[in-house]
């Protein structure tokens, strides 16, 4: 599995990884931004897209804005990668932590930001309001030095 860049020529096959996921993508959008960080997976170098993640770059943080997986790619690692990969980004270019939202219900996604070392920031309570559920707010600290910095969630906390 190779990540790359998300490109132009990709936007069919994200919409339609997207659409399976249950959420949408404006491709082109964040092809523009600046501050995007639009990558996909592939097989093979060449290959269609069979995974994606959005992030944004704000301020000291990364935010993973989406990332969804071709329903018949699942379970094979590459979230997984795409985040490690992110992770990576981050811990490189000095960032301080990485910020994601998650259904409460969403068990897998959960399980896997768990065991990167995410941990639950706060509940925000029915953040779905289609479906009245509640989203979590997760972070994973890269900057173990700002822990107890102002602003910092161990901070906010208190």
């Amino acid at each position: 599995m190779l990540v790359t860049a998300m490109e132009p020529e990709d936007r069919e096959a994200v919409q339609a990884i997207a659409h399976l996921c249950g959420t949408e993508v404006d491709v082109a959008a964040e092809l523009g931004r600046g501050w995007a960080l639009p990558w996909v997976i592939r097989d093979a170098e060449g290959g269609a897209p069979i995974a994606f993640l959005v992030g944004w770059r704000a301020a000291d943080e990364l935010h993973v804005i989406d990332i969804g997986t071709h329903p018949d790619h699942r379970r094979r690692g590459a979230a997984r990668k795409l985040l490690l990969e992110l992770i990576a980004y981050g811990k490189a270019h000095g960032f301080r932590l990485v910020v994601l939202e998650v259904s409460a219900s969403n068990g897998p996604a959960r399980s896997l930001y768990g065991s990167l070392g995410f941990g639950v920031a706060r509940i925000r309570e029915n953040y779905y309001s289609d479906a009245g559920e509640d989203g979590l707010e997760m972070l994973l600290v890269l900057d173990p030095e700002t822990i107890g910095a102002p602003g910092s969630p161990q901070e906010a906390s208190s």
